[in-house]
């Protein structure tokens, strides 16, 4: 259990600073003293994400966030899956940083593998979206329906039940969520942002970021609330 809770704490560490594939992860003195471990532990939770295939782990070179592609999917798939048989009531903001680096994940390869027809379903998905921002439960279903067709054109078949998994573990709370009706002008500006990313197939090649922004929203809003609480 210990492994799999220091492989969420440093996913959590890439997804807030912001790492892309390629990246080099500070050291695990540095990462000890940012996840208030010792060096032992955090070592443990880098083997279990390099087993994954989440960080690449050279001799004296340091770790490194593994390339995008479709492996990786399976390996968010298979922690959650560990995890979920090690917590019964999983950390709220864990299942949030796993959610941010799937999307970071899947966006990039519905931006490659779309099709015209695919593309006319998620604009009406976005459409829909638009139309009920005013409705909290249905503005919530749709944007599930906007990640979950993104997951179903990825054309990785774990993809959308990693994805529905996750959003069923996130709904209660966002729809419990009060800031949710002042969010809702965002998220559909990232939505169509990331949508205009997928028609053009990424030729900026900004769509994982977008997918990062868009993710990390909501993270900053819990944090921004646990703070609040705290006071």
């Amino acid at each position: 259990m210990e492994n799999t809770e220091r492989a969420f704490g440093i996913i959590s560490y890439i997804v807030e600073s912001g790492f892309k594939p390629g990246d080099k992860l500070p050291s695990i003195r540095t990462l000890a003293a940012h996840m208030d471990c010792s060096p032992s532990e955090v070592r443990s939770g880098l083997i279990t994400c390099a087993a994954l295939g989440i960080v690449q782990t050279h001799a004296r070179a340091g770790s490194f966030l593994s390339q995008i592609d479709n492996h990786r999917i399976e390996s968010l798939f298979s922690l959650l899956v560990k995890f979920g048989m090690d917590h019964s009531n999983p950390i709220l903001m864990d299942v949030y940083q796993l959610k941010t680096m799937l999307d970071a994940e899947l966006f990039p390869l519905a931006a490659k593998y779309r099709t015209p027809e695919e593309v006319i379903e998620l604009r009406q998905i976005l459409d829909e979206q638009e139309a009920a921002i005013n409705d909290a439960r249905r503005f919530i279903e749709l944007d599930e329906a906007f990640h979950m067709k993104a997951a179903v054109i990825s054309r990785n078949n774990l993809a959308p039940i990693l994805l529905g998994t996750l959003q069923a573990m996130l709904r209660e709370n966002r729809l419990s969520n009060p800031e949710a009706a002042q969010s809702r002008p965002f998220v559909l500006q990232d939505h169509r942002a990331l949508f205009d990313a997928i028609v053009d197939k990424d030729s900026k090649g900004q769509i994982a970021d977008l997918a990062r922004h868009h993710s990390q929203r909501r993270i900053r809003e819990l944090s921004a609330q646990a703070h609040a609480h705290s006071i």
